[in-house]
């Protein structure tokens, strides 16, 4: 479909838009951690992603067990990423092409590096839906934090007499 994809309920009431009120029709989500797949604990990279992830989207409220597979996604692209950058930090961006006499003809990229490029966009897509980015977060704003302080501010002056 054309246009921008439609927001999530949740992401639109932490904004504070008038928006959240009007999508009745989105499904409710099963609001449990979802469970770290067999296959994600086997790769120590992508498990440490899951982890990371899991435990910051649970803080922001925004993680359900629906989300499962959009984090075992990101968890995979990470570690892949975080491979292929180590791998760069090792060896570099490039490396030389010899003759038979062994005079460097001229130099190429590593494949890493491509890819490390194209996983580091994919990874930015994915930290904007998740509302990971600076720019995501900015369009959020956090309406439960103020009224906590006010709550506890007014019970103390309300039970203070």
């Amino acid at each position: 479909m054309p246009g921008p994809q439609p927001m999530p309920k949740k992401i639109l009431e932490l904004r504070g838009s008038w928006r959240a009120k009007k999508l009745d029709h989105e499904p409710p989500c099963d609001p449990r951690r979802p469970e770290m797949p067999a296959w994600i604990e086997k790769d120590r990279l992508a498990a440490e992603a899951w982890s990371r992830l899991t435990e910051q989207l649970g803080i922001m409220g925004l993680l359900s067990r629906t989300d499962a597979m959009a984090v075992e996604r990101y968890a995979k692209v990470w570690a892949n990423w975080r491979r292929a950058e180590d791998f760069i930090f090792e060896k570099g961006t490039v490396y030389p092409i010899k003759d038979k006499s062994g005079n460097v003809r001229h130099v190429s990229t590593w494949p890493q590096t491509r890819e490390a490029r194209n996983l580091a966009g994919m990874l930015t897509q994915l930290e904007d839906r998740f509302g990971l980015s600076p720019a995501a977060r900015a369009r959020v704003r956090s309406v439960g934090a103020a009224n906590i302080h006010d709550d506890v501010g007014k019970s103390r002056f309300f039970n203070a007499g």
